[in-house]
């Protein structure tokens, strides 16, 4: 009778080398994921020994390293979730047994579609609508320029993780992360990141009931990632948190950063072919490049309200046929200066509300018929012209895109809105 996965599994699991592995690094990983990488780590090493296997890659790292792209690149051309599972599990096996070996296994792949392009303000939208602790990992995946994978690699990395924290406290805005290099022309490989968007690693899942409390890996940050993108109409065939990578480039470029230095810090060498150009790599000038682009960039927060704001000015010309007056333009500057965008952001609101009030009460009045409620003590029926709801700050921001108002801020952080019914 043949063999079954689960008994070939439990074979599996009686080498040392394995159940060393499986019961240590790899605990940190869900149930789900740490049996993918157990199950395409046996279809790959087959009949051979995991011993053999590993001193075979300390004595002979070039030949083994070949041999795994090759094999890969195998494997891509049938399945490339198959092959992506089988490079993350080899990944997580010598860096447990700490044998240093660079594993790509990429191969090009013809473009059957168009590359979709992400802008800064529209990663911002997507970000908004996501929930801790991914909103963290993808404002630091923005303002890296790093994707999934050197994500996880930070994730499984202890030392990495050490050294993030001791620069906490320096008197540098920036947090630099000492990466494995991405191409064969760099001798190293460093990022710069600023302090405010440097989340605490490792980052799990929220803890319910039985489950949660493992690693978020990369399926977990395209499931959020792409339920995010459909709230704000965004999401397109192929458009996941690597794009964040996108939007970095063009950010750079916007701000005037070296294509260099952008390069450099997306992993993809100094911007020549044969690794020539050595600038980049060092730390002082990267930082001064990347000060381009940290400088004049607000918060999400405040890149949507610089928006309404845009918005409202356009309006207010539409509707009365001329620009905002003086004394209302400095209504609106005093609003920009407060401290916190989220009160800018509620100011901002009420300003507005107030003014379609009154553009509204300078025209004839309308009747309409409107929707009825019966009076909770039974009596006469009551007009009620509006919905209203009560909201956290949360959910201020859609509401207000979808035409709500603000109508008094209570104790506690709760907001009334209310919007008028449909006619």
């Amino acid at each position: 009778m043949p063999e079954t996965t689960k008994e070939a599994l439990a074979k599996f699991l009686e080498y040392p080398e394995i159940k060393l592995w499986y019961n240590g690094i790899v605990t940190a990983l869900k149930k789900s994921t740490r049996e993918q990488y157990l199950l395409f780590l046996m279809h790959y090493l087959g009949k051979e020994d995991p011993a053999g296997f590993l001193r075979r890659a300390q004595e002979n790292r070039r030949e083994v390293t070949i041999e795994i792209k090759g094999k890969l690149g195998e494997l891509y051309k049938h399945s490339m979730s198959a092959a992506h599972l089988t490079k993350y599990a080899l990944r997580s096996f010598f860096d447990f047994h700490e044998v240093e070996i660079e594993i790509k296994g990429k191969i090009k792949v013809k473009r059957v579609r168009k590359k979709p392009e992400l802008s800064w303000e529209d990663a911002d939208r997507i970000i908004l609508e996501t929930d801790e602790p991914y909103r963290s990992i993808f404002k630091f995946m923005k303002w890296s320029g790093l994707g999934e994978d050197e994500v996880m690699e930070i994730q499984t990395s202890p030392t990495i993780q050490h050294s993030i924290e001791s620069q906490r406290p320096s008197d540098k805005t920036y947090v630099k992360m000492d990466l494995s290099p991405r191409k064969s022309t760099l001798d190293e490989f460093f990022t710069l990141a600023p302090k405010q968007y440097m989340p605490e690693f490792p980052l799990k899942t929220k803890i319910h009931k039985d489950r949660g409390g493992a690693l978020i890996d990369p399926h977990d940050m395209q499931n959020v990632w792409r339920r995010a993108a459909k709230k704000v109409k965004l999401w397109q065939e192929g458009l996941g948190p690597h794009t964040l990578r996108s939007a970095f480039k063009s950010q750079c470029a916007r701000s005037g950063v070296a294509k260099a230095v952008s390069e450099f810090c997306m992993g993809h060498g100094g911007g020549d072919q044969y690794g020539y150009s050595r600038e980049v790599q060092d730390e002082q000038y990267v930082a001064s490049e990347l000060a381009k682009l940290w400088a004049p960039v607000g918060s999400p927060e405040e890149i949507v309200m610089k928006v309404q704001v845009d918005i409202f000015k356009a309006q207010y010309e539409a509707k009365h046929g001329h620009p905002l007056p003086p004394e209302k333009e400095r209504v609106l500057q005093d609003i920009m200066r407060q401290n916190q965008p989220l009160d800018r952001l509620k100011r901002l609101a009420v300003f507005t509300a107030r003014e379609d009030e009154t553009a509204t009460r300078s025209q004839p009045k309308k009747y309409r018929i409107t929707r009825t409620k019966t009076a909770r003590n039974g009596g006469t029926p009551v007009d009620m012209p509006y919905e209203t709801c009560v909201v956290g700050e949360k959910e201020l921001l859609p509401l207000l895109n979808q035409g709500w108002e603000i109508v008094k801020e209570l104790s506690g952080g709760k907001i009334i809105m209310r919007r008028p019914n449909a006619a």
